[in-house]
């Protein structure tokens, strides 16, 4: 089988290396994961990568939770293998989670269960956002992989196991880790607005810049929010819902707010691109959104807003900004023990939702607005519905 593959300057670094353990740590959109799935696809339907050539075998593709790997990763993957034109002869096994062609397989799943890293064995493996994994479990697949094993991860935390015993020690002790910085600039195909996004952030965070620019290590200090807790389940009586629009850049965010007992429990239904209004409402009918519960929705929005509500949303509203709103919202919202699952995409952003800086380092009372749109669509919610009659200065760090 002859196959195309365009890629960026990424998918050609992997292709290269002939090291076991191939670290891509980089910024966001810096095409890191995609180039790997790149590779998965390419394995599935001929064997062959770099100088690896298998007849048969396997090949995994994991993260920490399976809702944020079927929606990244997988979908990722899907979309690569309909463009290559084969996909038709693949077989797509959903209850086995796996993809198959001839006698190679390409299966995927997640680690926050440890039964299922134990006792499967593999040709190769990705993880994807490593850093989301503990130790243990990543001895358990590496115990288990007997050729490349590839990483992609955003370095937000320099005390990770990653950078310790990975690229700091094993690289130079048994010479078998090669580590791939990437950044924005290697992807071909981002767009312009974007790609000024990320630069903003040399003047408004140079550890934001260094983490999700440059794709080096930083440590993020200032973090907005300390009273989000990890819980196994949401619970609690529907609320409401905060929804925050995008399209091609940013993702359209739905969140669900449920209370209970003075705690708010939330749980992301809509995190997507190229979302329509009219397919926003589609997805609030196919996921029961309660017509009688309020929608919170970004005012910035009132021809969006006025669609959904024309399409049957009547009690979509638009949130109430204005001077302070940002900080009025946060501080609502610190006043709550908030819960959400591990898997929830707000997890991503509240790594790195945190307080502006100035030359010196001291921490100013204006949030930056990068990669916030659950955070976003919580605040609208708290800015309408969660707000407490009390006046004075917001004491907010």
């Amino acid at each position: 089988m002859k196959l195309k593959v365009e890629g960026s300057r990424v998918l050609k670094k992997n292709l290269l290396c002939d090291k076991k353990i191939i670290i891509n740590r980089g910024g966001t959109r810096s095409t890191k994961s995609y180039s790997i799935s790149q590779i998965a696809v390419m394995w599935l339907l001929t064997g062959r990568f770099g100088n690896i050539v298998d007849e048969s075998g396997t090949f995994s593709i994991v993260r920490k939770w399976f809702p944020s790997l079927r929606a990244t990763t997988i979908k990722d993957f899907i979309d690569i293998l309909e463009a290559s034109g084969y996909s038709s002869l693949v077989t797509h096994n959903k209850n086995e989670k796996e993809f198959r062609y001839g006698k190679r397989v390409v299966d995927y799943f997640s680690v926050d269960n440890e039964t299922k890293i134990r006792g499967r064995k593999r040709n190769h493996l990705f993880i994807d956002e490593a850093n989301e994994l503990n130790k243990d479990e990543w001895q358990q697949l590496l115990f288990r992989t007997s050729g490349k094993i590839f990483l992609a991860l955003n370095p937000s935390n320099p005390e990770h196991f990653i950078k310790k015993e990975l690229e700091d020690y094993r690289s130079i002790k048994e010479k078998d880790v090669d580590i791939i910085v990437s950044s924005f600039y290697d992807n071909p195909y981002l767009d312009e607005s974007i790609r000024k996004e990320i630069i903003m952030l040399k003047d408004t965070d140079p550890v934001l810049w260094s983490v999700y620019g440059a794709g080096e290590w930083g440590a993020i200090e200032g973090l907005i929010f300390q009273n989000f807790s990890l819980c196994d389940k949401v619970i609690g009586e529907v609320i409401g819902y905060g929804l925050d629009f995008g399209y091609t850049n940013d993702p359209t965010a739905l969140i669900e707010v449920r209370k209970i007992n003075g705690e708010l429990f939330i749980n992301t239904l809509i995190y997507e691109r190229g979302l329509t209004n009219q397919d926003i409402s589609k997805r609030l009918n196919e996921l029961n959104i309660e017509k009688n519960k309020p929608i919170v929705a970004d005012s910035a929005e009132p021809k969006s807003i006025e669609e959904l509500y024309r399409d049957g949303w009547r009690n979509i509203e638009a949130a109430k900004k204005g001077k302070d709103s940002v900080l009025n919202s946060i501080d609502i919202l610190r006043r709550y023990k908030i819960n959400y699952q591990p898997n929830d995409a707000i997890a991503k952003e509240l790594v790195t939702y945190k307080f502006k800086s100035d030359k010196n380092g001291n921490l100013l009372e204006q949030p930056i607005d990068f990669n916030n749109h659950a955070i976003d669509a919580l605040r609208y919610y708290a800015l309408n519905k969660l707000q407490i009659n009390k006046k004075g200065i917001y004491r907010l760090r």
